[in-house]
């Protein structure tokens, strides 16, 4: 679970003789997003008897909410910004801007109309600096720097989503647009994946962007909705917990002898089919067995838990490393738990993994991504070699153009998807994804896939990461697959 600085959670295990404040019993440290300073401390006080409260409160300067017209459901978002950056531009000639939009494609689009105006208007002086996670270092550092002694007087506007809300001070910025709107990710216990939804931020978070006008100096805030919409929002962020891919706890839990989350004290309980979303996937990935009612750790799950990852890397690496393909298997895992910067443009998880192993130029602009990811896959390699793992004879069933294919079928068995007389694909969940623009790995007649992006309202999924599967694994290194 992320940390979004607001505070740590301890849930003490219920059975246990030593629920004194010391707490050193088997305990889970529980990171949770969005939980209002007020609530956490009386949650943690109950929790925790007599625990001390350490508050700290940073200085802010006041800042002048502007409300705008009602928000519509499914509006267009990126006119109402460009025409409210506009403005805010006009009212605050001296100032720098930050807007707060939902995700890449609406910052690229303002950015782009912005920019346009701009020029039509001969307005010169003004930086348009976007800023979210696919980013590289060196862009976001471009945000969040001040202008040069060169570009003295003048400005800049930052057009991020929800990753500038807390925690960053943009210098020069004393004025917010803010759109209202978030991307969020959430988990489908349904279909074991998570998708995006674009939805209304909460009355918490829409303080906590209006704050960033005022981090400086005194600041204006305006809003794209009304302020009877303001009082409509939720008080706060839904806790990723009850929202989140649970596997990770589950087997973490299950280490420690505890199958049952209500053995446990919560600030949020798990939902129940999240949780059970989470067992059937580590059933699946074969580190639990089943025992009457008791749900516990296999050999395998063992060894899965000893390595710092989601349990689908862990298979990853595991199954790599047994299949003599360690190093492979390293780098798939590395690119994995990065963000990678080529799937919006290509698909073929090949092209990054060939960058990786040197059998690729990279672009310069991506020289610290690939740094950082192969410092990764040097760790992983280091980590699983200490786990002395047997070779598990299917070495020789593998052709090394297979590797890719088969190992992220040993991670995403629910991910395999067949190609459809009728276009496109059918994945194992049951779910529909199609490739982006008619991708030459739609020649294949098997796919398996990592990464696929899914929007509320859209029957198909869009394939982000994948690579071809060669079918007639399913009789051999794959069998134990078929029979699951």
């Amino acid at each position: 679970m992320a940390c979004n600085a607001v505070a740590t959670f301890v849930s003490i295990n219920a059975r246990s003789p030593c629920r004194s404040r010391s707490i050193r019993c088997a305990k889970l440290i529980a990171y949770q997003r969005g939980r209002p300073l007020s609530r956490v401390k009386v949650d943690a006080y109950s929790l925790l008897n007599d625990a001390p409260v350490v508050r700290s409160e940073g200085r802010t300067y006041p800042v002048n909410i502007r409300y705008g017209q009602a928000a519509k459901p499914n509006e267009r978002i990126v006119e109402r910004m460009v025409v409210t950056l506009r403005q805010a531009l006009s009212d605050n000639p001296d100032s720098s801007i930050l807007a707060f939009l939902p995700g890449q494609g609406e910052i690229h689009r303002t950015t782009e109309a912005l920019g346009e105006w701009l020029v039509e208007r001969r307005i010169r002086g003004v930086h348009l600096r976007p800023m979210y996670g696919n980013l590289t270092l060196d862009e976001q550092q471009q945000a969040i720097a001040p202008l040069t002694d060169a570009q003295a007087g003048e400005r800049k506007v930052v057009l991020a989503t929800n990753i500038a809300e807390t925690s960053l001070t943009i210098e020069g910025v004393d004025v917010v647009v803010d759109s209202g709107l978030v991307r969020e990710a959430r988990f489908d216990p349904g279909t074991g994946m998570t998708g995006l939804h674009t939805t209304r931020i909460s009355r918490a978070s829409s303080t906590q962007r209006a704050g960033r006008a005022g981090r400086l100096a005194p600041g204006v805030c305006y809003r794209l909705w009304t302020e009877s919409q303001q009082e409509q929002l939720a008080a706060h962020n839904t806790p990723e917990i009850l929202r989140a891919d649970l596997a990770p706890l589950a087997l973490q839990l299950l280490q420690w002898g505890v199958d049952d989350p209500a053995e446990l004290r919560w600030l949020d309980v798990p939902p129940s089919g999240l949780w059970q979303q989470a067992l059937d996937l580590l059933e699946t990935l074969s580190a639990i067995a089943r025992k009457g009612k008791a749900t516990v750790l296999t050999a395998h799950g063992q060894v899965m838990c000893n390595l710092p990852v989601h349990p689908r890397l862990a298979q990853l690496l595991i199954c790599g490393a047994q299949a003599g393909h360690l190093n492979a298997a390293a780098n798939l895992a590395s690119l994995l738990s990065e963000r990678n910067p080529f799937s919006q443009e290509n698909p073929d998880i090949s092209h990054p993994l060939d960058i990786l192993a040197g059998k690729a130029k990279c672009p310069h602009q991506q020289q610290g991504w690939l740094q950082r990811t192969r410092q990764l896959a040097n760790q992983f390699v280091e980590q699983i070699r200490s786990q002395k793992l047997p070779e598990s004879g299917v070495s020789f069933l593998l052709p090394a153009t297979q590797i890719h294919g088969y190992l992220l079928a040993c991670a995403y068995p629910d991910r395999l998807a067949r190609r459809r007389h009728s276009g496109g694909y059918q994945l194992a969940n049951g779910r529909s994804a199609d490739l982006p623009d008619k991708h030459a790995l739609g020649n294949q007649a098997w796919l398996a896939i990592a990464e696929v992006s899914s929007m509320v309202g859209k029957s198909s999924d869009t394939i982000r990461s994948a690579a071809a599967l060669d079918d007639k694994l399913f009789a051999s290194a794959l069998a134990d697959q078929v029979r699951a």
